[in-house]
């Protein structure tokens, strides 16, 4: 989780319109998840399920639904909306595998840890700068107040397997 503090940090640094800062914000909590899958070997492979169950159900589900109902009209470029929505298809669809399913279960939380990473990367580099020169900033100012109620973030999961390294 320290190596996505100094993330974070660089997220900071950006200067980022604040209607997406919240999203940023998110990221950065999707990231300590995806380290906490990468520790997950050795654990009992239902707990790793679950817990990829569980990031899906109450983080990934509401973050990708809100990204999706606010910003995806403004995505003109056909190669970042491709990318967007096929992100998004492939994740979820790696998450319902891996919590339906033990087999493999150290290898698809790391996968899926690497494919999250990959995605908020994106967002963040490429995603998010475009969005800020194609949408008004009095509607930058809407979606930022639509996020203001949303608190997403890396929730308490217990057993903390990702400590037991």
């Amino acid at each position: 989780e320290l190596r996505h503090r100094s993330f974070f940090l660089i997220f900071n640094s950006i200067k980022r319109n604040p209607g997406l800062v919240k999203f940023s914000k998110e990221h950065h909590h999707a990231l300590i998840c995806c380290t906490r899958l990468k520790h997950a070997s050795g654990t009992d492979p239902a707990i790793v399920a679950y817990y990829i169950k569980d990031f899906w159900d109450k983080y990934l589900l509401e973050h990708f639904e809100m990204e999706e109902l606010l910003l995806l009209n403004y995505i003109r470029d056909d190669y970042l909306l491709d990318i967007f929505l096929e992100d998004h298809r492939i994740i979820k669809e790696m998450s319902k595998i891996a919590a339906e399913t033990q087999k493999d279960i150290f290898k698809r939380a790391n996968d899926l840890a690497g494919r999250v990473e990959k995605h908020v990367r994106f967002e963040e580099r490429e995603l998010f700068p475009y969005l800020e020169k194609e949408i008004p900033d009095k509607e930058l100012d809407r979606i930022g107040k639509v996020l203001e109620s949303v608190e997403i973030e890396a929730h308490d999961f217990s057993p903390r397997f990702w400590e037991s390294d």
